[in-house]
């Protein structure tokens, strides 16, 4: 007797635990659509990243289906197939899109959201009367998307903020290098056109000895002149030769002046010249100052520094000195004509005058053609200022253009990490309370699972015992057998409680005398 009822102790046990152990198995999700009706739909996504079998499939937040099956393609990309509930039907409006479920666990979601009509225009393109019809079962459509998680763009602009740093440095570079290349290119033009000229050292233009004295009277001198309001040349006596024409700039008034200074030679003896009154006459046979020979105008020594590029004004003071001596020559060519000797030989001369006036053609010839050339450079110092012009705006642009589009990156970052930012503690503690939770079902798993693996475990014997195998089969097979045993009972009390409910007289001595058939009634 004892053992009987140990056997169906353990009898009941098992088909309780089998019972159990169905009721989890469709709570948890193994099989949650077996008594829904569901059409299939499939899907390609370059990335599934956080998608598993059975995830919901959701529309506005309801769930509408589960991912059923998960193919990798050779070629790439993901193939999901999705049992949509046949009771959700959606038009073609709807495109799946995967998202991010969960910041902590890092968990996905795949949603229908509704497309913009020109997003459906450019998915669809020529089939624009799909936008109306529904989902039909077995369909494949390829335009699933995924979003990429915040956190990657985070750490994948890393990279791109520092190129942009780096370009913003190169164009802050390229500025400063065209700027100097500017500067330097004006301070040449500047040199070349002879702006900012080198201040020429001061040059007695009086020999030593003769004394700073004219005719205009006592304590004239070049200075003094200079610095009169009438800015004319005096008249000089009759009794003056000059020999050079000097110029010299004097920065007094904020303006410049041009003295010319008259040199004196000691008297010839050939020539019937007196000195001037109160200057002093050289000894015969001496030499006066500064090279300056009798009857003979001194070269003019060159103004520029040797071995440093000719500006416009040196080429324009050489031309002024190129004139002076020619000046002086023509004097000195007057003085010489006046001997006979000189003459007969000159007339042997006049007869190759023409060419030298025709070398003296093709001088100024070349003269003009170089001022020319100098005009041309100054029209191309121009284009090359207006090319520069125009590169610097174009700089200015991109270097504005790279800076805006900096700062949308960075207001585009602040937009994300702020939300972030603000829910920070209420994630945290989310995450901590579902940690807990984990924990407390791993527990009660692994204890579930310790006592099924114990050596007197019901399970355990069930599988290891073929007795008790046996015996549970010999218990259906009883319990089969009663049950088709009871059924006619059971077709019987039927039957009588049907015709007591017709006629319930039937139970008492009244309905036995009666004349009223048996079973006439209602019920």
């Amino acid at each position: 007797m004892d053992e009987n009822k140990l056997r169906f102790g353990v009898g009941v046990l098992v088909i309780a635990a089998i019972g159990i152990g169905v009721i989890l198995t469709f709570l948890f999700g193994a099989f949650p659509a077996i008594l829904n009706r569901e059409y299939t739909l499939t899907v390609y996504f370059d990335s599934a990243e956080g998608i598993n079998t059975n995830s919901p499939v959701l529309r506005d937040g309801v769930k509408i289906g589960r991912v059923s099956d998960i193919q990798l393609r050779p070629e790439g990309g993901v193939l999901l197939t999705l049992a949509m509930d046949a009771e959700h039907k959606m038009t073609h409006q709807y495109i799946p899109q995967i998202g991010i479920g969960s910041l902590i666990t890092g968990d996905s979601k795949l949603e229908f959201r509704k497309a913009e009509p020109r997003e459906l225009q450019k998915l669809l393109g020529q089939d624009q009367d799909l936008i109306d019809r529904t989902y039909s079962n077995d369909e494949y459509f390829a335009y699933g998307q995924k979003l990429e998680d915040p956190f990657s763009l985070l750490f994948g602009m890393e990279d791109e903020m520092r190129s942009t740093f780096r370009s913003i440095r190169g164009a802050g570079d390229a500025v400063q290098d065209i700027g100097n290349s500017i500067q330097t290119l004006v301070r040449d033009v500047r040199g070349v056109i002879g702006i900012d000229p080198v201040p020429a050292p001061p040059t007695n233009s009086f020999p030593a000895g003769v004394p700073r004295q004219s005719s205009a009277g006592p304590g004239f001198s070049p200075s003094s002149y200079a610095a009169s309001t009438s800015n004319k040349m005096m008249p000089s006596p009759s009794w003056a030769r000059p020999v050079r024409l000097v110029a010299q700039s004097s920065p007094q008034g904020g303006s410049q002046y041009a003295i010319q200074t008259v040199a004196f030679a000691a008297p010839s003896p050939n020539q019937n010249q007196f000195a001037p009154p109160g200057s002093q006459v050289l000894p015969p046979g001496t030499q006066p100052p500064n090279a300056l020979q009798q009857g003979l105008t001194p070269p003019v020594s060159p103004q520029r520094t040797p071995g440093t590029q000719p500006t416009l004004l040196d080429l324009q003071n050489e031309a002024i000195a190129t004139l002076e001596e020619l000046q002086g020559a023509i004097r000195d060519a007057r003085e010489i004509l006046g001997d006979e000797q000189i003459r007969r030989g000159l007339s042997d001369s006049i007869g190759r005058f023409p060419e030298v006036l025709d070398q003296a053609t093709e001088t100024l010839k070349t003269t003009e053609k170089t001022f020319d050339s100098f005009a041309d450079v100054g029209k191309q110092f121009e284009q090359v200022g207006s090319v520069a012009e125009q590169a610097l705006n174009e700089l200015k642009t991109t270097a504005g253009d790279t800076l805006e589009s900096f700062q949308a990156t960075a207001k585009n970052v602040e937009a994300i990490t702020e939300p972030i930012g603000r829910r920070s503690e209420e994630l945290v503690d989310q995450v901590l309370r579902s940690l807990a939770n984990v924990d407390n079902a791993l527990l009660q798993i692994d204890t579930f699972g310790q006592t099924l693996n114990t050596s007197d475990g019901t399970l355990k014997r069930l599988l290891e015992d073929d007795e008790l195998y046996y015996e549970i089969r010999r218990t259906v097979e009883n319990i089969e057998a009663a049950t088709a045993r009871v059924r006619p009972i059971l077709d019987d009390v039927r039957v009588f409680t049907d015709k007591i409910a017709r006629d319930p007289r039937q139970l008492g001595v009244r309905g036995a005398l009666g004349r009223r058939p048996t079973g006439a009634g209602l019920k």
